[in-house]
């Protein structure tokens, strides 16, 4: 039985922690971390480079290009690629360990997985194309489910820091006008 706790990568019930508090150590910041990391999302991009020389090569003979015969593919490889792009250049931008850093991660990591799928797709028969769409898709809510838990965590601790910041500033305020009251 693995160990749960606040600097642990599970909760309370021993399931994994996509996106663990920011409170837990660099090295216990759960699966996000190792999924979300450079090396990866560096990978997708070797990937899809080799994929679309592949796809080059296949329809080397072919009169039609990829377009013609497989627009929704290529629509969707487009779109997914462009915002993969743009997601993994903010993750090199941005310091790591940080939301903003594992939002862009989660970004990048599943639209580079969305256009290396619809290429993939143009090689395989439907039904093993469906059925890799529909496992990338069921990580996608998965991963997507915690994000939105771990983005209500953060928004609940920041709304809570000013809440009790602004308390403080009152208490203060109000200790120091009884002072200067006289009696």
């Amino acid at each position: 039985m693995s160990e749960t706790g606040a600097g642990s990568p599970f909760d309370v019930d021993g399931t994994p922690q996509i996106f663990p508090s920011d409170r837990s150590p660099s090295h216990e910041r759960g699966i996000c971390k190792f999924f979300f990391s450079k090396p990866y999302l560096i990978a997708f991009s070797f990937l899809i480079t080799f994929l679309i020389g592949v796809l080059q090569v296949t329809n080397k003979n072919n009169d039609a290009s990829s377009f013609a015969t497989h627009p929704a593919n290529m629509r969707v490889f487009i779109i997914a690629t462009v915002i993969y792009s743009f997601a993994f250049a903010t993750t090199l931008s941005l310091p790591p360990d940080t939301s903003s850093s594992l939002l862009a991660g989660f970004v990048a990591f599943f639209s580079g997985a969305l256009s290396a799928i619809s290429v993939i797709w143009m090689f395989l028969p439907l039904w093993l194309g469906w059925l890799i769409s529909v496992m990338w898709f069921l990580l996608l809510v998965m991963v997507g489910c915690d994000l939105y838990r771990y983005s209500f965590q953060i928004l609940y601790q920041k709304c809570k820091e000013k809440l009790l910041d602004t308390l403080n500033r009152f208490m203060e305020h109000n200790l120091t006008e009884q002072q200067h009251v006289p009696v």
